[in-house]
């Protein structure tokens, strides 16, 4: 677990999260389970969001603050999450951009999501926060300069706080922290 430190998010004017592991839960089974798994939550009621990640967003909706999502998720997953209507608040209605791995040439660890991310919104690194749980994530989001990287705690990149903690100085464990902050 980390010890909290959160950006001021009211000095930006846009968040570019990850999804797996960052606002969704981690999930350890291949691919091929990934609908099937999310399928069977939605049935349960169990939505996918991190607990208190869907009113963070909300909150910071609220303050005019833009919302990106860079991830490798595949077309085939985001149009699931779409359709299935599972997501409260859709990705849709939250997100002013979404940039998948089919959009880029180069996936994470390359920053080229995020790049095309901050293209899409009109925003340049030192107005964006970037939030992720995986050195996977936080690797390209350090490269850009003046970018503000944040990283949140997931069971998955247990193994790797140690370095997440060395680069960069913002982290938490979970959204309920955020949203404390920003309240």
């Amino acid at each position: 677990m980390f010890t909290t430190n959160i950006p001021n998010f009211e000095e930006k004017k846009g968040v570019i999260y990850d999804a797996d592991g960052t606002l969704f839960k981690s999930i350890n089974v291949k691919k091929s389970l990934f609908l099937a798994g999310n399928l069977l939550r939605a049935k349960l009621g169990l939505l996918p969001y991190k607990q208190d990640a869907d009113k963070v967003l909300l909150a910071l909706k609220q303050r005019g603050i833009q919302l990106g999502l860079a991830t490798d998720m595949s077309d085939g997953m985001l149009q699931w999450f779409r359709d299935s209507k599972i997501l409260t608040p859709s990705l849709d209605s939250t997100f002013e951009t979404i940039v998948n791995g089919s959009m880029v040439q180069n996936k994470k660890p390359d920053p080229e999501a995020l790049y095309v991310a901050m293209d899409k919104m009109k925003l340049h690194p030192q107005e964006c926060i970037a939030i992720g749980d995986s050195l996977k994530d936080i690797i390209p989001a350090v490269s850009i300069p003046r970018l503000t990287t944040c990283v949140i705690y997931d069971r998955s990149s247990e193994k790797d706080l140690k370095e997440l903690t060395k680069l960069t100085p913002y982290h938490f464990n979970n959204w309920g922290e955020v949203l404390n902050g920003l309240n």
